[in-house]
């Protein structure tokens, strides 16, 4: 068995906008509001999809999350994605960290928009 010691993992609590990002997640499945999770189509990607996914629907078994998939090995909310209008609170994990002309249009109709990225923001 591994067991990785404590001092070589980073504490949530230090990652930025971390708060708000809870906050928004709680705010939606207290609400019961319609997720959409952005599948981005790597290693990374699939796994914190699938790991997000499992530990929500076993949090709250009736979450209602629509799993979004790219046609190819895009990433992020290139064209060939296409969020509902049922969506409310769109997860994007492992991507989106500069899909902002993308972003700012979903929430200009009311889709809020939770980014968990470990990739640098260009601008």
């Amino acid at each position: 068995m591994i067991n990785t010691p404590i001092e070589c993992v980073e504490d949530w609590r230090h990652l930025n906008n971390i708060d708000k990002g809870v906050d928004l997640l709680v705010e939606a499945l207290e609400n019961d509001r319609k997720i959409g999770l952005l599948v981005d189509p790597d290693c990374d990607g699939i796994t914190s999809s699938a790991q997000f996914y499992r530990y929500l629907t076993r949090y709250k078994p009736n979450v209602e999350i629509t799993l979004l998939h790219h046609s190819g090995k895009q990433h992020g909310l290139s064209g060939d994605i296409i969020v509902g209008n049922d969506i409310e609170l769109l997860v994007i994990l492992d991507a989106g960290s500069n899909d902002v002309e993308q972003e700012e249009e979903l929430a200009s109709i009311g889709v809020d928009i939770l980014i968990v990225d470990h990739h640098l923001i260009e601008d």
